[in-house]
């Protein structure tokens, strides 16, 4: 990976706006969006992307180009964008390096979370990835623990080359090290990245800014240790508003006085 810290930060890329059309969209009535995954880069001063379809679907095609000058980028696994079509799509545009699924260990997600699979089918995903050169992720949260218990993720989560660790409510901030210490534990021997919400999906509204800071404080040692290889900031669709979000705008002046730091 690059040698400057900003190398390590992707964005997780929805369609443009897409937060706007949400259902809940009262707490973005300080304006629209305009930013894409990509302007969203330089915007906020990231390097890399991971896009997944929210409200709208993306093009990936059309973002394959958009996105041609992006070192590395991901796509959700879900819906419209199989393991075929990924495997596919990455053929022609050989800086996708990662397939990742999203609400994998989530109650919610009914349909397409892991008891839905066996291991060998989870296997056969991987080997499918692995030929055509990307990397298997996995998004994990501090609270699928409570949910299900780390007896029973546990065998699923280690069939991913990778692990993404949230936290889902803004709250569980507050236990850092105790969630953070577990994934560690759990996720030994895999290459990991730590997630970091711009906006509270859990409470639908705007996150704090400050705990934002500590977060990215204690990430920013942990990549410079050599503990985690990246950081993911959730979302595009909440830069550029007339109105900005505090925590927005505090992640983008935290990344331009430490993103060209060398580590």
């Amino acid at each position: 990976m690059g040698k400057k810290l900003r190398d390590h930060y992707w964005i997780w890329a929805h369609p443009t706006n897409a937060m706007h059309l949400h259902v809940n969209e009262a707490p973005l009535s300080k304006g629209v969006s305009t930013i894409s995954p990509v302007d969203g880069l330089e915007y906020i001063g990231a390097t890399n992307l991971i896009y997944i379809d929210f409200i709208r679907k993306f093009d990936m095609y059309l973002e394959g180009e958009r996105s041609r000058h992006v070192p590395k980028v991901g796509w959700a696994i879900k819906q419209d964008v199989t393991v075929a079509k990924l495997t596919t799509v990455a053929k022609q545009y050989p800086n996708i390096k990662i397939g990742i699924l999203d609400d994998f260990f989530a109650p919610s997600n009914t349909t397409n979370n892991f008891t839905n699979y066996t291991l060998e089918q989870m296997a056969e995903i991987r080997d499918q990835l692995h030929a055509a050169g990307l990397e298997f992720w996995v998004v994990f949260y501090s609270e699928n623990v409570e949910q299900f218990g780390i007896e029973k993720i546990r065998p699923y989560l280690k069939m991913f080359d990778g692990v993404t660790f949230w936290f889902w409510d803004e709250k569980d901030v507050a236990d850092f090290d105790k969630h953070i210490d577990l994934f560690l534990r759990e996720t030994e021997g895999q290459k990991r990245m730590i997630g970091c919400y711009l906006f509270n999906f859990a409470t639908n509204a705007p996150v704090d800014g400050k705990l934002v800071i500590e977060q990215l404080e204690k990430e920013r040692q942990m990549l410079k240790d050599g503990t985690i290889q990246g950081v993911v900031l959730h979302t595009n669709t909440v830069f550029g508003l007339k109105e900005p979000f505090e925590a927005v705008e505090m992640c983008k002046q935290w990344m331009e006085e430490h993103g060209d730091e060398l580590i």
